[in-house]
């Protein structure tokens, strides 16, 4: 349709796409409206299977006059599915051109009144201003004038978009009825002639030949009980928007309705508003608590009625009773008030009274009473509280409404200590600095709270700071140059009428420890083949937390942490070393405030190489009568990481075993090609490494070579 639209304009040279509506306000119009003598016809369509209605106006007041002076003329042009124009089909569908009704033929035409109709010919021929020559004019007559203009445009346009009949008197509506179902049609209305002083620009729209669908009905609907009154709000969203509304109501619950304005409700909204006001209706003529039932339906700028929006409703009683007179209260106990009032005037409604009560004056006021009868002029509140002292008394008639009475403040006198105090903790800094906590108790008489402290359990808690406390925490500052460990502090609520509660149970607090622990002191160092083994004698100092044993290789200057031990434990062997490697090693000795010893001195140790390696196993020895040798098979695993050979031993007959050959370590496996003679042998194997490891001579093994 885009390209249509595109093919449409470019046949008719110059003009504007149809609008939504008539009177839409759009980007354009805004652009167009600070563009002086200048103004554009909005021109849109209405398709049906029989017609097709025009409907269109200039876009301002000045070139609706001049246009109604020059008249109109449509032409039409056949569009065909591909969107092609049909040049052939072009046509001009008035062969008079539009002008307003003359004011003769209005008399002859409508004999009854026409609401719409008569003020299409109000505008048109009421009492005309005709301003004077150019020469006499001031600017208030200029004003005036463009006013009046504007007053005239607005209400035609009200009338033209309310009523086809007045659109047709004010020459801005036509019926096309030589179309065909199915086609498209594209239509453009201008002025007759052109005018030397204002340019008017052709109105242009699209319409496709199909049956006629009404328009939906008005969106969001909704209705606001009032006293005597009921409110009608809805929306005007629909597209296009509703040039009018009218309003219907029905007393008998739907089965008959009667139109309730005869005037169309019409929604305004001023330029630039943020937010479009939302079309209303308030009905006056409505009796309380009687339902009523209403139907709202639209007109659009070709006179459709909509379908209908339905919405049901009743008015209520909003009117309060009079308000009561209160009276100074009595306390007659320790939690009981007497709350008296008087009457001086009534109603017919009054359904009774409510006490409330409220710890403000003004606001956070609750019901503490059920409904009191009408008669009642007093009540006892069995539950009074210095920390809700003020009252009112509410009347409330039958529809619920309520009418209170000024606020009293009652004298309630309490004897009751505050709740004990929970949640108290404390921490103390290297500083000397003690900060106290508990929790906010929820209490409303609630003043503040006292800090109690001593330096021993067995002595008398004595304030801290002489005033009350109204936080719930305590900065406080204490010696940390004493011998006393602990600093003990309990506290205590109070009230608002400087009522004590029993103070909590103390906590104590631990004075930070300044003094580094004694230091272990290493009183020997045992080597062997798997680790060291070290002892000391551990710190003396009471209070210590753990030992660390830090250890260092030779070549490493950085200390690392190799066991955290008890207080108490005073040897630990080191396994996780290597053999010929020094290690050195340290002990750093914590306390419970994290303060570390000064190390007493270091000691080193190193696991050192017995040279024992382990021996060849499942030594093999065969025979080969065919090649005449004898062929040794062997196991072994290694116990260290190093260089290592094999040495084969053999032994003749009766003759020592004597060292014969060596195999690489990556042999288990060895062949004799040079055999003595026939007679009995003997082999063996041995490890040797490079860093002079020796296995000893494996089990021997005997093969006889006959």
């Amino acid at each position: 349709m885009k390209n249509l639209i595109i093919i449409f304009l470019t046949f008719f040279i110059v003009g504007a796409t149809g609008m939504s509506r008539l009177g839409a306000q759009t980007k354009q119009d805004s652009i167009e409206a600070n563009m002086p003598r200048y103004a554009r016809i909005g021109l849109i369509a209405r398709a049906d299977n029989d017609s097709v209605v025009l409907r269109w106006a200039p876009s301002k007041p000045g070139a609706w006059r001049i246009a109604n002076k020059l008249g109109y003329i449509i032409e039409r042009i056949k569009i065909d599915k591909n969107g092609k124009l049909d040049t052939s089909a072009k046509k001009r569908l008035n062969a008079n051109i539009i002008k307003p009704w003359t004011i003769d033929e209005l008399k002859n035409k409508f004999k009854e009144r026409e609401d719409f109709v008569g003020i299409a010919g109000q505008v048109m021929y009421g009492k005309t201003f005709t301003p004077p020559a150019q020469d006499k004019r001031t600017v208030n007559e200029l004003l005036d004038a463009a006013q009046e203009l504007g007053n005239r445009y607005g209400f035609a346009m009200l009338a033209a978009d309310n009523d086809p009949k007045a659109a047709e008197v004010l020459g801005l509506r036509w019926v096309d009825k030589d179309i065909h179902p199915g086609e498209t049609y594209g239509y453009r209305v201008y002025t007759a002639t052109r005018d030397t002083t204002y340019r008017i620009d052709t109105g242009y729209c699209i319409a496709d030949i199909a049956p006629f669908v009404k328009p939906a009905s008005p969106d969001g609907l909704i209705a606001k009980s009032g006293d005597k009154n009921i409110l009608l709000e809805w929306e005007n969203t629909n597209v296009p928007k509703f040039s009018g509304f009218y309003v219907e109501r029905s007393n008998d619950g739907g089965n008959s309705y009667h139109l309730i304005n005869h005037f169309p409700i019409v929604n305004i909204t001023p330029d630039r508003a943020r937010n479009q006001n939302k079309p209303r209706y308030t009905d006056t003529l409505v009796q309380d608590y009687k339902p009523y039932r209403y139907r709202v339906y639209g007109v659009n700028a070709f006179g459709d009625r909509s379908e209908y929006s339905e919405v049901e409703s009743y008015g209520q009683d909003f009117t309060p009773p009079p308000a009561p007179y209160i009276l100074p209260t009595q306390q007659l106990g320790a939690n009981k008030v007497k709350v008296k009032w008087e009457m001086k005037e009534t109603s017919p409604d009054l359904n009774g009274f409510v006490i409330a009560r409220s710890d403000n004056s003004l606001q956070g006021f609750v019901e503490i009473s059920p409904l009191l009868p009408t008669n009642a002029r007093e009540f006892i509140d069995d539950s009074a509280s210095e920390d809700y002292p003020f009252y009112l008394v509410y009347s409330k008639d039958t529809a619920s409404n309520i009418a209170p009475s000024l606020p009293i403040m009652a004298s309630v006198v309490d004897t009751l200590p505050p709740l004990v105090p929970t949640g108290l903790a404390g921490t103390i800094d290297t500083n000397g600095i003690v900060t106290l906590h508990w929790k906010l108790s929820t209490e409303r008489k609630l003043k503040g709270y006292r800090v109690l402290w001593a330096n021993d359990l067995g002595h008398e808690f004595t304030q801290r700071v002489n005033h009350v406390i109204e936080d719930t925490t305590f900065a406080d500052t204490v010696s940390l140059n004493t011998l006393t460990e602990y600093v003990y502090y309990e506290i205590a609520s109070v009230s608002k009428r400087f009522g004590h509660s029993a103070p909590t149970a103390p906590i104590a607090i631990r004075r930070p420890d300044k003094v580094p622990p004694e230091a272990s002191v290493f009183t020997g160092v045992h080597n062997t083949t798997s680790g060291v083994h070290l002892s000391w004698a551990a710190s003396t100092s009471h209070d210590v937390k753990e030992q660390i044993l830090l250890r260092r290789k030779e070549d490493d200057k950085i200390w690392h942490d190799r066991v955290h031990l008890a207080s108490k434990i005073s040897t630990f062997t080191d396994n996780d070393v290597e053999q010929g490697k020094i290690y050195y090693y340290r002990l750093d000795v914590v306390d419970s405030s994290s303060l570390h010893s000064k190390p007493a001195g270091d000691v080193q140790g190193r696991a050192y190489d017995d040279g024992v390696r382990n021996k060849a196993i499942n030594l093999h020895a065969s025979y080969d009568q065919k090649t005449s040798t004898t062929k040794l098979t062997w196991d072994y695993i290694p116990s260290k990481k190093e260089k290592y050979w094999f040495v084969v031993y053999r032994g003749y007959n009766s003759g020592k075993l004597l060292q014969y050959k060596s195999v690489s370590n990556s042999q288990l496996v060895f062949t004799d090609e040079l055999l003595i003679g026939k007679g009995s042998y003997q082999y063996a194997i041995r490890v040797l490494s490079e860093n002079g490891g020796d296995s000893g001579l494996s089990e021997p093994v005997p093969i006889m070579v006959q």
